[in-house]
């Protein structure tokens, strides 16, 4: 991402950083289209030249699972959270106590070569709720694995 950090002029300086978020979750199905579970985001931010960050965010999340196959789901996911990282202003910066609100959907893919083990291809975007000034949304791209325990119940 590049950020200008100079309203008059924007192009005048600019500062650009890199983003990397690892998002590790534990869900349950608690019914036979509904899953439930606990979320941990870790934002790590490389701002150029040499910053480092680490911001969190933690939470609750639902997903409605459309199709309800062994093999792939196409879901819809909610969730609510807590944690510190502000994308607000033109550089995002630690502000502790905000909540989130976020949306998005997703797909997954069995990789039937191994047992129980999954593509993920989804997106995320987390709506700040506190009342803050030039705040952004944050948008997660995801491609990642997923690994079910108990695949029986997936059918």
């Amino acid at each position: 991402y590049i950020r200008f950090a100079g309203e008059q002029n924007p192009f005048q300086t600019y500062r650009e950083h890199h983003e990397y978020t690892w998002n590790i979750n534990i869900g349950i199905r608690v019914s036979k289209r509904v899953f439930a579970g606990i979320q941990l985001l870790n934002v790590y931010l490389f701002e150029i030249p040499a910053k480092k960050s680490y911001y969190t965010i933690y939470g609750l999340f639902t997903q409605y699972d459309f199709f309800n196959k062994k093999y792939h789901r196409l879901f819809v996911e909610s969730s609510f959270g807590k944690g510190n990282y502000c994308t607000c202003d033109y550089i995002p910066y630690k502000v502790y106590n905000l909540y989130y609100l976020g949306i998005g959907m997703g797909y997954d893919l069995s990789l039937k070569w191994v047992p129980n083990l999954y593509l993920d291809l989804s997106f995320m975007r987390y709506f700040i709720l506190n009342n803050i000034k030039k705040k952004f949304s944050h948008t997660q791209y995801i491609v990642g694995l997923n690994y079910r325990l108990i695949s029986k119940l997936h059918r």
